[in-house]
């Protein structure tokens, strides 16, 4: 009898051994089957995300740097051409148009790019969805970036930071763009943004720069002028650009991928010379990055850029 109540002692420590096992194996296994989040993205397709986001790849500058602000640099295992390398130290930089074997070579648990990219690659997000969730978010609207960051956010794990980070940026923003209207009243100086200069288009009103613009009193002088529906960019064209010489007092020529040349290539064209603000001085370079990227970490220092150019307006 002592026996068998030993072999019954030791039969059901085994048990509980067992079951113990079973429940930190099951505890193990719960986030990646039980967490999951969806998001909308900017195509219209649902986005589900299982399990914790711990690769990511990012085909566009300005998810990269938003992804940094919310805490996950140490995650991204893939950045764009455009991407600065040492932001993400680390991360393989891809060419413009990657191949589908080439991301999934870095095993990511999240893509995440823009519209333009599935347009240079029409059969990419089929190609690659099958293995990995894939998120098209455009840049967004200064009035869009709240609905932005919380949509990255949440694909990565990071909704709370994405919604505390949106909320005091954009509190802090708007309340610069009161005062701005109020210490400017009356002295704004109307300018222009010079997107490209060989067809001299400009910022769609209420896009990035246009509201950075507003802020920094210089509100955008052109108005009106046609775009192409969602697009961020409108075609002032040369003539158009003539025209509204009066009201422009400043001319903002940004430089980077979309407009190379910069202010050097402007001054250079002779159908600007007639221009006001050009035999006054009052034209300014500015870092694309810096005015037109919808970033997080660049807010601050593209309203500085624009307010300093203000400032120093003839």
């Amino acid at each position: 009898m002592p026996h068998r109540a030993g072999r019954e002692a030791t039969s059901c420590m085994h048990k509980r051994r067992l079951v113990i096992l079973l429940a930190v194996l099951l505890l193990a296994a719960l986030p990646r089957f039980s967490w999951a989040v969806t998001v909308m993205d900017d195509l219209g397709r649902r986005v589900t995300v299982k399990g914790q986001v711990r690769r990511i790849v990012s085909l566009y500058p300005a998810h990269t740097e938003n992804l940094v602000a919310l805490g996950v640099r140490d995650r991204i295992v893939g950045i764009s051409q455009g991407d600065d390398p040492d932001l993400v130290k680390g991360a393989r930089q891809l060419p413009l148009r990657p191949s589908p074997e080439t991301i999934l070579s870095l095993k990511p648990d999240l893509v995440v790019m823009r519209s333009l990219q599935s347009s240079m690659q029409p059969q990419l997000i089929s190609q690659l969805e099958g293995f990995v969730p894939v998120a098209v978010l455009d840049p967004p609207s200064f009035d869009g970036l709240e609905s932005y960051v919380l949509r990255l956010g949440t694909l990565v794990g990071r909704r709370k930071e994405a919604h505390q980070g949106a909320q005091a940026k954009l509190k802090w923003a708007l309340g610069i763009l009161e005062e701005s209207r109020r210490r400017n009243r009356g002295r704004s100086l109307g300018a222009v943004l010079i997107v490209n200069n060989r067809d001299a288009t400009t910022c769609s009103p209420g896009t990035w720069p246009s509201r950075l613009m507003e802020a920094s009193g210089l509100p955008p002088a052109v108005q009106g002028v046609p775009t192409s529906e969602g697009s961020a960019v409108a075609r002032l064209g040369a003539e158009g650009l003539l025209a509204a010489s009066p009201k422009i007092k400043v001319i903002l020529v940004q430089r980077g991928p979309m407009n190379p040349g910069g202010l050097e290539d402007f001054l250079r064209d002779q159908r600007f010379a007639p221009m006001e603000a050009v035999r006054r001085g009052s034209v300014f370079q500015v870092d694309e990055r810096d005015v037109s990227r919808p970033s997080l970490m660049r807010l601050q220092r593209g309203l500085n850029l624009l307010s300093s150019i203000r400032e120093g307006a003839k």
